[in-house]
């Protein structure tokens, strides 16, 4: 049995198929949330998170600081940092 080409029905395949959600990775990496935090001090604040190992996943204001979600070693950490963009506290985030 032939089956016919019948455009209407592609047509709306295709316009449903463009409907569809993209994965959350999709979009950017890092993916920092709207946190009132801008580019240029979460480009610093990696920056000087990196050479100590840790991989940043979210940057947000705190009390007139930063509160930082980080990888190191395989476990997740969270980070407080002042206003000059020291390290405060540290503790185990898992």
């Amino acid at each position: 049995m032939i089956t016919r080409f019948k455009p209407a029905a592609a047509a709306l395949i295709l316009t449903a198929s463009f409907a569809l959600p993209l994965p959350a990775q999709a979009w950017s990496w890092p993916a920092f949330p709207d946190s009132g935090v801008d580019t240029e001090t979460q480009a610093r604040i990696v920056a000087s998170l990196e050479p100590q190992g840790y991989q940043v996943f979210t940057v947000e204001r705190e009390r007139g600081g930063y509160e930082v979600k980080a990888e190191r070693e395989g476990r997740l950490w969270e980070l407080r940092l002042n206003a000059d963009l020291t390290v405060t506290r540290s503790e185990l985030d898992d």
